[in-house]
């Protein structure tokens, strides 16, 4: 009886095929580049992307990612938990810094603005992204009543980024959010959100001075589609 759990050991001689993986992923003329890896449940798909990312790691001019796509499963929309977990795990990983300098140095706290930034564009792109459903049953109420009567629904909807969206949603800009809202009609705001975010993480990698970032994304079989 084998284990479920994957494992970075060879028990089954996949290492020639996470070899072959990492010349594809590392080699600069295919850059950027999505390949899918496919199996039966059990054959062994997550053991081979363990061992890969051992590889990875070895290379120092690389950073891995490594993201288990069923850990969020029914706990957030499957593109912004993604986004979010890639820019948290580079976020996390010293090895993305060790180009920049000490904690000091300029550039070291232009990358961490950075990061902040790309931060921000997320939760505006989740919040859009649920407008819809969150803010037009409440819209004629707030209409009327303000936009702070916008910020409680909003809260509960997003509670698991409560911090972030108070941040967000305040002010001047809880007010121009409800205008935005109301208009469902205006897909130019996500559009424009999703472009911001390009060149906002354009921007990260740049500043960064990384050669190579790799993101291997597990466990999406498991998923609901």
């Amino acid at each position: 009886m084998w284990s479920d759990k994957e494992t970075t050991q060879d028990l089954l001689g996949y290492a020639v095929h996470a070899s072959l993986l990492k010349h594809v992923v590392t080699n600069d003329k295919n850059l950027p580049i999505t390949v899918g890896l496919y199996g039966n449940w059990g054959s062994g798909k997550s053991s081979i992307l363990k061992i890969l990312e051992e590889q990875l790691k070895k290379d120092d001019d690389t950073v891995v990612v490594y993201f288990d796509g069923w850990s969020f499963e029914s706990f957030d929309d499957a593109k912004m938990a993604l986004i979010q977990g890639i820019v948290d795990a580079l976020e996390s990983e010293e090895r993305f810094f060790a180009k920049v300098g000490d904690k000091v140095s300029d550039d070291y706290q232009a990358l961490k603005k950075a990061f902040k930034r790309l931060k921000e564009s997320i939760n505006w792109m989740r919040v859009l992204k649920f407008s819809v459903k969150t803010v037009v049953p409440i819209a004629s109420a707030a209409a009327t009543g303000g936009a702070s009567l916008i910020i409680p629904a909003l809260l509960d909807a997003f509670k698991d980024h409560k911090g972030d969206l108070v941040n967000m949603l305040t002010g001047d800009k809880a007010e121009q959010f409800l205008k935005d809202a109301i208009k469902v009609e205006d897909e130019e705001k996500k559009y424009e959100a999703v472009r911001e975010f390009r060149k906002d993480f354009e921007d990260l990698i740049k500043k960064s001075k990384q050669g190579k970032i790799v993101v291997l994304i597990d466990d999406l079989d498991r998923c609901l589609p």
